[in-house]
């Protein structure tokens, strides 16, 4: 199976030509959604609609602040955020963005994993970096190995996955990225 094209959005790339983008050969897209339990992304509510209109994959993701809040409280309210600008619906992805805290945070990204099952019924991705996961912990609860890993990691071959992911499901191997209908550069 040939790999496919995926792009990571946010405001960053401001207002995105979403045919250009799909008809580049992008198979799927995954825009931000919130951060913390008070910003929300500016660029969302039309990224989610359109992503769905030009029938490419679509994803959400939270940008978690462990130090700020309980995941709980950050897992309510990025689900709420989807839900007031359209909901879910069947294939859509989910996601953690797990780069910023400090500390041991495997009970933490469980806690919000568990809570995005238990209210969506989907099994949310990890994003995160070897950079990040091994000094804050993650290997300490194999559990999280259960959710799909989305890896960032800028090298030009795919890395191993770090432990306690024994494989890969998305690898973000470009913040430098050129795709028509963005300005400017994109994650890939």
């Amino acid at each position: 199976m040939p790999d496919l094209r995926g792009i990571d959005v946010s405001s960053h790339q401001g207002t995105i030509d979403w045919d250009a983008v799909a008809a580049s050969g992008i198979s799927f897209a995954i825009t931000k959604t919130t951060e913390d339990d008070g910003y929300f992304n500016p660029t969302f509510a039309r990224n989610w609609r359109e992503i769905k209109r030009v029938n490419l994959a679509r994803g959400a993701y939270h940008f978690a602040r462990p130090e700020v809040n309980d995941a709980i409280q950050e897992a309510d309210y990025f689900l709420s955020m989807i839900d007031a600008n359209g909901g879910l619906s069947p294939g859509d992805l989910l996601a953690l963005d797990l780069e910023a805290g400090s500390g041991n945070l495997a009970q933490w990204a469980l806690d919000f994993l568990h809570r995005v099952l238990e209210k969506a019924g989907v099994r949310a991705m990890v994003y995160t970096g070897a950079w990040f996961s091994g000094p804050h912990g993650l290997a300490t609860k194999p559990e999280i190995a259960t959710y799909p890993l989305w890896l960032a990691a800028y090298a030009p071959t795919k890395p191993a996955a770090p432990p306690p992911w024994t494989s890969i499901s998305i690898w973000q191997h470009s913040d430098q990225g050129t795709v028509p209908g963005i300005a400017g550069a994109v994650d890939l």
